[in-house]
């Protein structure tokens, strides 16, 4: 069977007109999501907007089988916007990854560009070899998809040939530029599937790809909002695979922008439920916030960045020292102190004392 890009209707992707309903419950939903946030203050938006980011590069990571500390992330975020004690950045990674999420912020008013993928790609693996990444993949070896290993190899999808890669490309800016008349669903959907067709980069196709379907998102509704779509297919990614595979054998699309339009939902349901869970510790943080210490608010961050799930085990002194490295006597006089203002509860007492969020 032939891929989508060996038939003679490449790239000229058609789908049913099916997606107004989704299309309406996308805006719905974020303006809803934007409403929730505000009940703290217009502050509480940036700061939410700017968690999911880093949790969505986290998830794109993961996606790909690498794991980064959201901490230390959001510790090179504290040392790039404040003026205050700098604090420790343990991988330098951290460093470049966090500068994605300006990127991301103002994917609405940015056009694409080689220049501007080539340096999302380089900020995604900043530990590669330099000669590799910011570059279009070159050279005669055919691009396979493959799952297994070397004696049980298997060929989920073959990209164009790397000579085609910049023909491609010019074709794919200037369709992702110019196409206004597309739903923020389908549009979203395809710019994924084209890209992660053409397959333009030696690594880091996935996570380009996937960054480029979130700023397409946002570029329609004018403004970042939190949406946790990595998240969602990391969940599910044996589906994602699926479908993206499926989807490789047509430019008859109605099948992918459906996955895909479930995904969102799904991302914009758990973005709710995550921030509505936040809310009340979020109100709390800021209402003392003039009381709070840096060594709190790290701690809290932490807390805070497990979401629905909630802290494993609570916070402990000793958790509270290994974090911030303090005694005992700092990290017990710190906790007392968020117990006696109503950010943590006491879950259980002793020797064996944890606590969690309000």
């Amino acid at each position: 069977m032939a891929y989508n890009w060996q038939l003679g209707d490449w790239p000229n992707f058609t789908f049913q007109d099916i997606f107004a309903e989704q299309n309406e419950k996308f805006r719905q939903k974020a303006a809803e999501l934007i409403q929730l946030i505000k009940t703290v203050d217009n502050e509480a938006e940036f700061d939410f907007t700017v968690n999911s980011l880093v949790d969505e590069i986290i998830a794109s990571s993961k996606i790909e089988g690498e794991n980064y500390k959201k901490s230390d992330i959001l510790n090179a975020l504290h040392n790039q916007i404040t003026t205050g004690e700098k604090r420790q950045v343990r991988f330098k990674s951290s460093m470049e990854l966090v500068k994605l999420v300006p990127l991301q912020v103002a994917a609405f008013d940015t056009p694409l560009s080689a220049k501007l993928l080539f340096s999302i790609q380089t900020l995604f693996l900043s530990d590669r070899n330099p000669q590799l990444i910011g570059c279009w993949r070159s050279g005669n070896d055919e691009m396979h998809i493959v799952s297994g290993n070397a004696h049980h190899e298997k060929i989920h999808f073959t990209a164009p040939p790397s000579t085609s890669v910049k023909q491609e490309m010019q074709g794919y800016f200037q369709w992702y530029n110019k196409t206004k008349n597309l739903g923020a669903i389908e549009k979203a959907a395809i710019a994924h599937l084209y890209f992660e067709t053409i397959h333009p980069l030696v690594d880091g196709n996935g996570r380009v790809g996937r960054h480029i379907s979130l700023s397409s998102l946002f570029s329609s509704l004018g403004f970042a909002v939190p949406l946790y779509l990595s998240e969602i297919i990391f969940n599910e990614v044996g589906k994602y695979y699926h479908a993206l595979n499926q989807a490789q054998n047509s430019n008859e699309v109605t099948g992918w922008i459906s996955y895909f339009a479930e995904v969102v939902a799904k991302a914009q349901a758990f973005a709710y439920k995550k921030i509505q869970l936040a809310l009340p510790q979020g109100k709390l943080m800021r209402t003392h916030s003039d009381k709070l210490n840096d060594r709190q608010n790290k701690a809290l961050e932490k807390m805070f960045a497990a979401g629905p799930k909630g802290f494993t085990g609570g916070m402990s002194a000793k958790k509270y020292m290994s974090i911030n490295k303090v005694s005992k006597a700092t990290a017990t006089r710190d906790l007392k102190q968020l117990f006696e203002l109503g950010i943590l509860k006491v879950e259980s007492a002793g020797r064996s004392t944890h606590y969690n969020l309000t």
